[in-house]
C-alpha cells in the first residue's frame, strides 16, 4: 500500500458514501445463506413464481393452483423462487506484475486492493455474506463467507497486508483461490491477468460452472499498454526478475499489437464462456472504473 496510514480502509468515507447507491448482484441463481433480495436456486413459497409441477399425496391443498385444474382437470403445485443473499467472493492478484505503477498515485496492486474494497463494501451493505481470497502461483490468504462490519474490517486488513510478489499461475492459483467457496452466488476476479488468456479463460469458465456468476476485471497501467517511453529503457521483470535494455521507439509498434492482442484474447475468451469483462485503467480516481462496470452490468440486465 501507498498510504500506510490508512491502514484499515483502503477507501475513503466519500467514496464510500458515493459507491452505497451501487449494486452487486449475480446474474444467475444464487444459493444463499439466509433470507435477503436475491432470487435462490432453492424452491419454496415466498417470493416470485418460478414453475408449476404436478401435485403428489401430502402436498400441502394451499399452494394448488386452481386455475390449471379449472382449465385442465390436473392438480399442479406453484413453486416459487426464495430470495436470499448473494453469497460474493472477491478474488485479487498478488503476483509480482501487480507491483507495475507509473507515473499515477497508484500501482496496479494499490488499485487492485480499492477495487476490491469497494466491492466488499457493497456486499456489506446489501447484507450479503463475502469471502475474500490472494492469489498467485498458489492461494496466499483467505477469509471464509461471514457477514457484517466486523468480518469487512478483516478483509481489509488481509487486503492491505497483502503484498505483490512471485509468479503468477492461474492454472494452480486461481482454482486453489476459489476453492472454498461453496455456495452458487458470484465471484469477482481482479488481475492483471498477465498469463497464457487460453488458460485464464478456462479457469475462469470452471469457476462460473461451479459457482454462478464470475467478473473478470483486468487492471492495467495506461503506460504499460502503450510503451510510452523516448529513450533506451531497462525493463524489470517483476515476476522472474530479468532486465531487458531496449529502445521503445523501436518495438513500441509491435508491442502495443502485442498486448492489444492479448487483451483482446481475454476479453473473447471471457464472452465466449458467458461471463463479463472489463478493462479497469489504473488512475487517481479509483471508484470510477468499478462504478462504470456495475452500472454497465445493471443496464444490461434490464
Amino acid at each position: 500500500m501507498t498510504n500506510t496510514a490508512d491502514h484499515w480502509h483502503p477507501i475513503d468515507p466519500a467514496t464510500a458514501e458515493r459507491v452505497a447507491e451501487l449494486e452487486l448482484f449475480a446474474r444467475r441463481r444464487v444459493q444463499g445463506a439466509m433470507q435477503g433480495g436475491r432470487a435462490s436456486i432453492q424452491k419454496g413459497h415466498s417470493a416470485d413464481f418460478l414453475q408449476h409441477r404436478p401435485y403428489v399425496q401430502g402436498d400441502s391443498l394451499r399452494h394448488l393452483d386452481w386455475r390449471v385444474y379449472a382449465r385442465t382437470g390436473r392438480l399442479a403445485i406453484r413453486e416459487y423462487e426464495e430470495q436470499t443473499n448473494t453469497p460474493a467472493t472477491v478474488i485479487l492478484d498478488v503476483s509480482g506484475s501487480m507491483r507495475t505503477g507509473g507515473t499515477g498515485r497508484f500501482t496496479k496492486h494499490d488499485f487492485g486492493i480499492r477495487t476490491a474494497a469497494i466491492l466488499l463494501t457493497l456486499a456489506c451493505l446489501q447484507r450479503d455474506q463475502f469471502s475474500l481470497a490472494l492469489f498467485n502461483t498458489g492461494r496466499v490468504a483467505h477469509l471464509p463467507f461471514r457477514g457484517g462490519r466486523g468480518h469487512l474490517r478483516r478483509a481489509f486488513q488481509a487486503l492491505v497486508e497483502g503484498r505483490p510478489d512471485g509468479g503468477t499461475d492461474f492454472v494452480q492459483g486461481l482454482p486453489e483461490a476459489a476453492a472454498h467457496a461453496s455456495r452458487r452466488g458470484l465471484v469477482a476476479v481482479i488481475s492483471d491477468f498477465m498469463d497464457d488468456p487460453e488458460a485464464i479463460s478456462r479457469q475462469l469458465a470452471a469457476i462460473r460452472s461451479r459457482l454462478g456468476d464470475v467478473i473478470a476485471l483486468q487492471v492495467h497501467e495506461p503506460r504499460e499498454a502503450d510503451l510510452d517511453f523516448n529513450s533506451v529503457t531497462r525493463f524489470h521483470d517483476p515476476e522472474g526478475g530479468g532486465v531487458l535494455v531496449v529502445d521503445p521507439v523501436l518495438v513500441r509498434r509491435e508491442y502495443r499489437r502485442v498486448f492489444a492482442e492479448h487483451c483482446d484474447a481475454i476479453r473473447a475468451g471471457c464472452r465466449r464462456h458467458g461471463f463479463d469483462h472489463f478493462l479497469l485503467a489504473v488512475g487517481d480516481d479509483y471508484a470510477a472504473p468499478i462504478e462504470a462496470c456495475l452500472r454497465a452490468r445493471l443496464a444490461a440486465s434490464g
